[in-house]
């Protein structure tokens, strides 16, 4: 009898390990085992494994079904002989109790307890049995490649065309950050740094520029105090050349060129000599691209083209930088309006050319197709709602928001406040 308990036990401890093994293993994946604890021997068989996770699953489940299936043959006779020889069952009732007993047993201590440990502590057990669960996949290996080439071929006829992968998407990675953050793993500034580089293909080359009519250039036949002058004015380290007007933009012109003359360069000063080619993008480009394009050019800045080849605005590295990760200032900027300012009775201040993306991704608003096809801005947007350039203190309704004019730059609103239309007072 003591034999027989031996070798119940045994049985029960390998199903509990198939299970738990199974479990960890589909809960871990490569960069998870990559960067746990000090690099190993284990480690690197269980990276190596993860490679390849189908057949690794393959095999422990052949493992598995095997043991389980000996473990409910001979646990129903070993129980049904017990409750038969010790009287306390019939022949006729002691199997159906016997196979209660087994499928109790088997799902407490061999499915549900090994799963959930597993599963919690699933690199620690994975590296455990790396060994042993290698020795398995070599032996198993017939049978799972077997597997693996029916699962294919069954995959190819249900999966649909253009399926995505099973690598995560952003937003999972977002999900992710965020329980990182809260395990201890990431701080907050990581976080965010991780969420707003999200939106690197969220945001248009349109929505980050700076319009044409706020864009300072120089005339190419500008002479060299001209120049001097419009960089010390403006304080901007690169400025668009133009001939005419600005939708003829020829080139860039950085300020370390004009560093570089001495008084003979100064006498037969050209500026076609000293700027750079310009990079022209059109407005739809997504910011993600445009930075790569920068990159491969090596252009801190870009002029922004409409559909008629006009220019509609210039972009630069920094303000990309500062939509996506907030603005940045040094010794010699201008104090520049907050783009979004929250009041404490739920208003929201905004500036006038902010976009309606980024309105969108920070206060929840949703704006229709039409909306962004007659509009990049909520000022632009506003304008159009109006039908007639806007006035301070004007309050346009749109959807469920008050949109009043605080304050105005020509004929253009430069600060507007958002309140919830609930939130006013009717009269």
């Amino acid at each position: 009898m003591l034999y027989t308990i031996i070798f119940f036990a045994v049985l029960l401890f390998v199903s509990a390990v198939f299970s738990g093994t199974e479990t960890a293993f589909t809960s871990v994946n490569e960069v998870s085992m990559s960067h746990y604890g000090k690099k190993g021997r284990r480690q690197n068989i269980v990276v190596e494994m993860l490679k390849n996770k189908g057949s690794v699953i393959a095999a422990i489940l052949v493992g598995n079904n095997i043991v389980n299936t000996v473990l409910a043959v001979y646990a129903g006779a070993v129980f049904d002989q017990v409750f038969v020889d010790t009287g306390i069952l019939s022949e006729t009732v002691a199997p159906v109790l016997a196979s209660v007993v087994t499928i109790m047993f088997l799902l407490i201590f061999g499915e549900v307890i090994p799963k959930q440990v597993g599963v919690t502590f699933a690199r620690a057990w994975t590296i455990a049995v790396a060994y042993p669960l290698k020795l398995i996949v070599v032996m198993v290996k017939p049978v799972t490649a077997a597997m693996d080439v029916l699962s294919r071929n069954l995959l190819k006829l249900i999966r649909p065309a253009g399926m995505p992968d099973d690598a995560p998407s952003i937003q999972e990675l977002l999900v992710l950050a965020k329980h990182s953050e809260r395990a201890g793993h990431i701080d907050s500034i990581e976080r965010g740094l991780m969420s707003k580089s999200s939106k690197f293909n969220d945001l248009q080359v349109c929505e980050v520029m700076v319009p044409r009519s706020n864009v300072k250039g120089i005339s190419v036949d500008a002479g060299f105090e001209e120049v001097r002058a419009a960089f010390k004015v403006d304080m901007y380290t690169r400025i668009p050349v133009y001939e005419k007007s600005l939708d003829a933009i020829l080139g860039v012109l950085n300020f370390k060129e004009l560093l570089k003359l001495d008084n003979d360069d100064i006498q037969r000063f050209d500026l076609r000599q000293l700027m750079m080619q310009p990079l022209f993008v059109p407005e739809n480009v997504a910011i993600g691209e445009l930075l790569e394009r920068m990159k491969q050019s090596r252009k801190h800045m870009a002029v922004v083209v409409d559909e008629f080849g006009s220019t509609s605005g210039i972009v630069t590295f920094e303000d990309i930088v500062e939509r996506v990760f907030g603005l940045i200032s040094d010794e010699y900027d201008v104090d520049s309006p907050t783009l979004m300012r929250s009041h404490d009775n739920g208003d929201h201040e905004v500036v006038g050319n902010i976009s309606l993306q980024e309105i969108s991704n920070s206060l929840a608003i949703e704006f229709s197709e039409e909306d962004r096809h007659q509009a990049n801005t909520l000022n632009g947007l506003l304008t159009y709602l109006k039908g007639d350039f806007l006035r301070e203190k004007d309050i346009i309704v749109h959807g469920s928001h008050l949109f009043i004019i605080k304050t105005m730059t020509g004929h253009v609103a430069s600060r507007i406040l958002i309140r919830k239309q609930a939130a006013e007072k009717k009269r």
